[in-house]
C-alpha cells in the first residue's frame, strides 16, 4: 500500500474541490434551465446582471416574481461558484508557474491537449508519489484490467473492467 504524504494529500485536494464547485455548477445550471422550461423559457446565452427579468414564458408575459426571485437566488449562487472556481484555477495556475522547468506538472502542461487543470488532477491523484515499477501498474491504477469469466468449462475474457480511479 502507498500512503501519500500529508503535502501530496493536501494537493489532492484542490483538484477535488474544483471538481465538486464545477458539478455544483452544472447541477445549478441544469435547475434553472428546469425551472425556465416549466414556464416554456430558455436560458439566455449570454446573462447580463438581471437577465431573469428579460425572460418572457411561453405567451410572451414576463415570468412571475416569485420565479424571479428564485432565478436571481440561482444566480446569486452560480456567481459564487464562479467565483471560487476561478479562485482555485488561479491557485493551480501559480502553483505550474512556480515549478521548476523539469518538475513533472510542467512537462504536462506543455504536452499539447493537456491544460493546467488535467494535469494537476493527474499528478495529485498518484501519478508521482506513488512507485510505478512498470506499466502493469499505471494500467491498475486507471482500472484497466482483464475480467475473465470462467464458470465449468465455459471461459471467455469479458475485456476491460475500467474499475480504476475514475478521476485520473
Amino acid at each position: 500500500m502507498h500512503v501519500p504524504s500529508v503535502a501530496a494529500e493536501a494537493a489532492r485536494q484542490v483538484s477535488r474541490e474544483r471538481s465538486a464547485l464545477t458539478d455544483e455548477q452544472t447541477r445549478l445550471t441544469n435547475q434553472v434551465k428546469g425551472w425556465l422550461a416549466t414556464w416554456g423559457a430558455t436560458l439566455p446565452r449570454r446573462r447580463a446582471s438581471g437577465w431573469w427579468t428579460t425572460v418572457r414564458d411561453w405567451a410572451g408575459a414576463p415570468l412571475p416574481v416569485e420565479v424571479q426571485a428564485r432565478l436571481a437566488r440561482a444566480e446569486a449562487r452560480r456567481v459564487v461558484l464562479e467565483a471560487q472556481i476561478a479562485e482555485l484555477d488561479g491557485q493551480q495556475q501559480a502553483a505550474v508557474t512556480a515549478a521548476a522547468p523539469a518538475s513533472p506538472v510542467r512537462q504536462l502542461v506543455q504536452l499539447k491537449g493537456i491544460a493546467t487543470t488535467s494535469a494537476s488532477v493527474l499528478l495529485d491523484e498518484g501519478l508521482v508519489w506513488r512507485g510505478f515499477r512498470n506499466r502493469r501498474q499505471i494500467g491498475g491504477l486507471l482500472g484497466f484490467a482483464p475480467t475473465p469469466y470462467d464458470s465449468g468449462e465455459s471461459e471467455r475474457e469479458q475485456g476491460i473492467s475500467r474499475a480504476g480511479n475514475s478521476r485520473l
